[in-house]
């Protein structure tokens, strides 16, 4: 804006110096003559004021057209600098998907104590009594093992003091409160290490015979 007030100061100035120029020669041109005669200097003042008048507005006018110019490009310029820099300052981030958001989450290791408990005959609640309990072992298990994959890192754990255990020949049980129960889950569930750390939370993994 500064800048286009410049240019409308400058035009106007320089119209005003003609202005000014024309008024000085005319009064020395008259000085020189001596005489005129008052009809043709009549005439000669219209003309000038005219002509004068006619050049100050072609002035304004042209002063004006670069004024709206300048505020057209500015407009522009204003417009696509913000666009740029809101582009660059605040990128769209692509939304992810549930299984994009939690597919990449890396298999952990832990390590649990199983502790295989001899079977008592009874599927209802029982006390876990010490002469119960037949062997501990400790077993690493991955998050992502299957039931498959936990059942035989169970039984291979405890091969080594019961040499003809199979994957099949125990079931997971819950312990709490000293408390031996049977969890209640529909058929075809599936033990894998996501509902096995269910069962047994941040304590040892019970299972049965």
């Amino acid at each position: 804006m500064d800048l286009n007030r410049s240019i409308i100061r400058s035009e106007v100035r320089q119209a005003l110096e003609e202005y000014m120029q024309s008024n000085t020669n005319r009064s020395a041109n008259a000085g020189e003559t001596g005489r005129l005669e008052a009809s043709p200097q009549n005439t000669s003042t219209s003309t000038t004021s005219q002509r004068l008048n006619s050049e100050i507005g072609q002035v304004v006018n042209r002063a004006r057209d670069i004024l709206r110019s300048n505020r057209s490009s500015f407009t522009r310029n204003a417009s696509t600098a913000f666009q740029n820099g809101a582009t660059s300052a605040y990128p769209k981030r692509p939304r992810l998907s549930g299984a994009s958001r939690y597919g990449n989450v890396l298999p952990k290791d832990v390590v649990k104590t199983v502790v295989l408990l001899e079977n008592s005959g009874s599927s209802n609640e029982y006390p876990l009594k010490n002469d119960t309990i037949m062997c501990y072992a400790e077993v690493d298990f991955v998050t992502t093992d299957d039931e498959r994959l936990v059942r035989n890192k169970i039984v291979g754990a405890l091969k080594t003091q019961i040499p003809d255990i199979a994957p099949d020949d125990f079931e997971f049980v819950k312990v709490l409160g000293k408390r031996v129960s049977t969890p209640v889950v529909a058929d075809g569930y599936n033990w894998d290490f996501k509902h096995v750390k269910n069962l047994c939370g941040q304590g040892k993994l019970y299972v049965r015979l």
